[in-house]
């Protein structure tokens, strides 16, 4: 009578939350479910469910049909497939506080011989049952002390017996789930007329939630074209309450809001329980509000809800932004007649607006803005981090108190709705939090690559102030490139600071240094001759060696490269694709990764033996780069290496017409280093 050895961890636990216990096989979820109530001596007085989140297998009291048939009922499904086939389960007690427990399969143990579960070792106590979960527990730390005794002599009376699995457990692979969607495409087909006509009226109560989100989106575009036109406005009172309003959401934005709100699942399972969740939520919660309008919004907003009178008022583009908020939040829904917007607050918008004393307003929005500081800074650092990561180290940094609830509610609620950042939700239900303009499937998939089993690089709160107050306190070529989109190529500011928001996402998300360098080429769109393209390739080969990068957790190339002894070029900066041809117009960044290093080195250490190894590959190679040749000749002029870099003028000279304009700035750099010689002997 064999038994599976696991260690039960309540995840997000400091310290850490544990029991690890012998579970007999061939019991189903529903007595595991059991065997974890004794275990951390919860009261079973709340829903419950086992996930899989790498195969979206949900296991509960439910069950059911699925299309994709990955759900099961507990009273029905044996743990051996799954025990067998995965490295751990997630338990999940109590949707509200939400305590997850990580079921880990550590042994599966052929000897034994008992038909009743066994503790072999613990750690920490039990927390008190509706206490609000980790995230409040570790401000209240309310727990009691946990007693083996007592789970032994339960577990003695739970003899279980030996179930045979009633159905064949299958887990739906991609393969799987296309030969069904045929099958059932094929079903269809064959349906007679009648039917499927009572089938399609049946779909359509489901399909109308959908076609709502198409409506408001559509809606959303229709009032920024009529701000565009003239932003005549008209304020009134609607006839439909705030709730009833929040109904032209569809099915999946009224999921986000939950999401985002923190709402528990067990108050949120269908669309309409949704809707009245947010509602009573925001109505109990009126600071949440204020999450998404800062202090000006708000004020226009009471303003309104306070002297409507039916006048027609012309209205700015940050007048009509907040009027979207309102939209989005149930405040109001508009009407066009006439070539005038008629809009309707809500029946009962003073209920949720303009409850707050003064007092309390500017104490939350004093809070909020000390929010988004931190938490902007700490997101300029490291650009794409886990949720969790990004909790822990903002306690760390910054308030050891933060209730965990609290800031994943202000990261998705005020950070999604003002878009100040992006979230993201791996398969494995891993959440991420970016900046805008990151790749994040890519950096993630680089960070497999390279930092998988590195810590996250911490900072002290005085470098992150230090890292974050200028981006060019990063790297100094950001400077450099600011001035020569401006004065080179004298492009707008505006555009100028686009160009370089592209260009450092573009490095941070991992891009190769040919293909940053080809898309500034496409944005600044004049001709670059070879001096040019040289100038940019040192210019971001800096960049992309100095900047600290979330596919290295926080560490810059350098640095990544001394802790793992490996050249800071071989991380990604260039592509695999070889392409070196040996033209006048072949580009640096297409040359050999071990030349490109040797040359970007010796622009800051003038080392004679690495100019000499270039001269070497040159004459063997037959290099007639124009690009090499003049990055060559500068280097060599900076270190005082005259008649090496007169050879290479030489060649320039005898090259293309571009060559010989860059051969004569090369001779005017000459002539300066002459002169500075020259008066060093005075």
């Amino acid at each position: 009578m064999p038994g599976y050895t696991c260690k039960i961890v309540i995840e997000d636990t400091h310290p850490p939350v544990w029991r690890r216990v012998i579970i007999p096989d061939q019991i189903t979820f529903f007595e595991l479910h059991k065997i974890i109530q004794i275990l951390f001596d919860w009261d079973d007085v709340h829903l419950h469910g086992f996930h899989i989140p790498s195969d979206d297998i949900v296991i509960d009291d439910e069950g059911g049909f699925d299309l994709w048939g990955n759900h099961y009922n507990d009273f029905d499904t044996n743990i051996d497939f799954f025990f067998k086939n995965y490295k751990w389960i997630r338990y999940i007690y109590d949707f509200g506080d939400e305590w997850r427990h990580k079921i880990n399969i550590e042994k599966y143990e052929l000897d034994y011989k008992e038909r009743y579960p066994k503790l072999v070792k613990y750690k920490g106590d039990n927390f008190m049952e509706d206490s609000g979960g980790v995230w409040n527990w570790e401000m209240n730390e309310e727990v009691y002390p946990f007693d083996r005794e007592f789970v032994e002599s339960q577990f003695r009376q739970m003899v279980f017996p030996k179930h045979k699995q009633k159905d064949k457990v299958k887990v739906f692979n991609e393969q799987d789930k296309i030969d069904i969607l045929k099958g059932f495409f094929d079903e269809i087909s064959k349906m007679p007329e009648d039917d499927l006509e009572d089938m399609l009226k049946n779909a359509w109560q489901d399909m109308y939630l959908e076609e709502t989100k198409c409506n408001l989106d559509d809606r959303s575009k229709e009032w920024e074209d009529h701000i565009k036109k003239n932003g005549k406005v008209k304020f009134c009172v609607s006839s439909k309450t705030q709730k009833e309003l929040l109904e032209n959401l569809s099915e999946d934005q009224s999921s986000d809001y939950c999401k985002y709100l923190r709402i528990p699942k067990n108050r949120s399972r269908s669309h309409m329980e949704r809707i009245s969740s947010i509602s009573d939520t925001l109505r109990e919660h009126p600071e949440y509000i204020l999450y998404v309008m800062n202090q000006d919004e708000y004020d226009s907003l009471k303003q309104w809800m306070n002297h409507l009178n039916d006048s027609i008022i012309n209205i700015s583009q940050d007048e009509a932004d907040i009027c979207a908020k309102a939209f989005v939040l149930g405040f109001g829904e508009y009407e066009i007649k006439d070539d005038i917007a008629e809009v309707y607050l809500a029946s009962d918008l003073k209920e949720y607006v303009d409850v707050l004393n003064q007092k309390t307003e500017d104490e939350i929005y004093t809070k909020i803005e000390t929010f988004d500081d931190r938490v902007g800074r700490l997101m300029q650092l490291y650009c794409v981090i886990e949720l969790e990561e990004l909790y822990k180290i903002y306690k760390k940094t910054y308030d050891p108190k933060q209730g965990k609830r609290e800031f994943f509610r202000y990261v998705y609620w005020r950070g999604r709705m003002n878009d100040l950042l992006n979230t993201y939700q791996e398969p494995d239900g891993t959440a991420y939090v970016a900046m805008h303009g990151m790749d994040v499937h890519k950096i993630i998939e680089k960070r497999e690559i390279y930092a998988k089993d590195l810590p996250l690089n911490e900072f002290p709160e005085w470098e992150i102030n230090e890292l974050t107050d200028n981006i060019a306190n990063r790297a100094e070529s950001i400077n450099i490139l600011y001035m020569m989109l401006q004065e080179q190529f004298r492009m707008p500011e505006q555009e100028t600071s686009e160009i370089l928001f592209n260009t450092i996402s573009s490095v941070m998300s991992g891009d190769t240094l040919g293909v940053i360098i080809e898309n500034i080429k496409t944005r600044v769109n004049k001709t670059w001759t070879p001096d040019i393209y040289a100038e940019m390739w040192n210019m971001i080969s800096d960049l992309m060696i100095e900047l600290e990068l979330p596919i290295l957790k926080a560490r810059n190339r350098d640095e990544y490269a001394m802790e793992q002894e490996m050249s800071p070029w071989s991380i990604g900066m260039l592509s695999d694709k070889e392409n070196f041809k040996n033209t006048k117009q072949q580009h640096l960044y297409e040359f050999p990764r071990s030349i490109q290093e040797r040359l970007y080195n010796i622009e800051s250490t003038g080392m004679k033996e690495d100019i000499d190894k270039l001269f070497a590959y040159k004459e063997e190679n037959r290099i007639c780069s124009e690009e090499f040749l003049y990055m060559l000749s500068s280097s060599c002029i900076v270190y005082g290496y005259i008649k090496e870099a007169r050879s290479l003028i030489k060649e320039l000279k005898n090259s293309s017409t571009a060559g010989k304009k860059i051969a004569k700035l090369l001779e005017i750099e000459i002539d300066q280093y002459d002169n500075v010689m020259d008066m060093g002997d005075y």
